[in-house]
């Protein structure tokens, strides 16, 4: 397996470099510094992708490349700092000086090599070159991925998790807005479909945009999702072939247990379970091409884009927070209200009971 050989490779590369080159005290920073890389890169990729993106330059490869690009710079960066400011020449004997390569050059081998694999899932190439996560997309199942016997890269995913939901949160921590991140990285790689879109690929209602709804008898949690149809660089879900297509394993629901609907904590990642057709449940599965027509663009009061009620089988108790769809587009998603004739009626028609009184 070509992943878990990147793996071997680089983290014996590390260990042997560590153990002849890196006395003890460089073998301590030179792993800190590669623990701040992971911080930086993975905490700041996204926004630098994001502005190359918008300028319509770098396209599917600007998230992997912002990724390695900043992890490398910022690597080099702090590692030559540590030399000038602390030196080399402490020497502990030779049992430290061992014991502390093998241990530095394994975790900081792991991060590296973590790292390039997340790089690797972030970019269009095939999983020849890395590994079959989900296997085949005709028969994808999120909830028993395939993982590597040296899972490096979900130590590296799992690790910054931790970090962004502890001491270095901000007001939207990885763990919740990027819930189930490897399988997110992993549905994007469909061979035929681009992975990313523009910053207002979706549009939501301003309310109603998620409620129950009972299907086949059977209650779920619809999110009437609007797709807009301009091109990327217009901020549209268009790629550049001039088709608007996705698979349903690019749209995800992310919630939360409680009702606090704070980003900082940890979050859960749901899948569609398929789509409203004539007020049926249309099951489809996860890696099934899915083409619209951008002549159904319809306007409606809260938007226009090309509507669809997308359906999602939730445990009870989740509250939904954030709609996402392929790499980079994510939306805050109302309140879940409960189903009712007067909801559908303004979905379908744009029209609220309030306005027809006024009227």
């Amino acid at each position: 397996m070509v992943g878990l050989g990147i793996v071997v490779i680089i983290t014996g590369l590390c260990v042997a470099f560590f153990y002849l080159k890196c006395p003890v005290l460089t073998a301590f920073a030179t792993l800190m510094a590669a623990v701040f890389a992971m911080i930086v890169s993975l905490g700041y990729y996204e926004l630098l992708a994001e502005l190359l993106i918008r300028r319509d330059f770098g396209g599917q490869w600007a998230h992997s490349s912002c990724l390695i690009l900043l992890f490398v710079v910022v690597f080099a960066l702090l590692r030559t700092l540590s030399d000038q400011i602390g030196g080399s020449s402490i020497d502990l004997g030779t049992v430290a000086a061992n014991v502390t390569a093998g241990l530095t050059g394994l975790l900081t081998g792991l991060i590296v090599s973590g790292i390039v694999l997340i790089g690797l899932a972030l970019s269009p190439m095939s999983t020849k070159l890395t590994y079959s996560r989900l296997g085949t997309l005709s028969a994808v199942n999120v909830n028993s991925p395939k993982k590597l016997l040296i899972n490096a890269d979900g130590l590296t995913a799992g690790l910054f998790s931790w970090i962004s939901k502890g001491s270095l949160s901000s007001s939207r921590s990885f763990a919740f807005c990027r819930a189930d991140f490897l399988n997110q990285a992993y549905l994007n790689k469909h061979s035929d479909i681009y992975s990313i879109a523009g910053k207002d690929a979706i549009v939501l209602p301003r309310k109603n945009a998620v409620r129950t709804l009972e299907l086949d008898q059977k209650n779920y949690v619809v999110v009437r999702m609007g797709l807009n149809g301009s091109t990327i660089k217009q901020g549209g879900a268009t790629g550049p072939d001039g088709k608007l297509n996705f698979i349903p394993g690019q749209i995800r629901l992310i919630c939360t247990k409680d009702q606090s609907r704070d980003l900082r904590g940890t979050g859960r990642a749901f899948y569609p379970v398929g789509f409203v057709t004539n007020g049926k449940l249309d099951a489809r599965p996860l890696g099934e091409v899915i083409t619209m027509n951008r002549r159904d663009v319809k306007k409606m009061s809260y938007g226009t884009a090309i509507w669809r009620d997308v359906v999602f089988d939730l445990p009870s108790g989740m509250d939904p927070v954030l709609l996402e769809f392929k790499r980079n587009v994510m939306a805050n998603l109302p309140k879940l209200v409960p189903g009712s004739e007067q909801v559908e009626d303004y979905l379908a028609t744009g029209r609220s009971p309030e306005q027809d009184t006024n009227e």
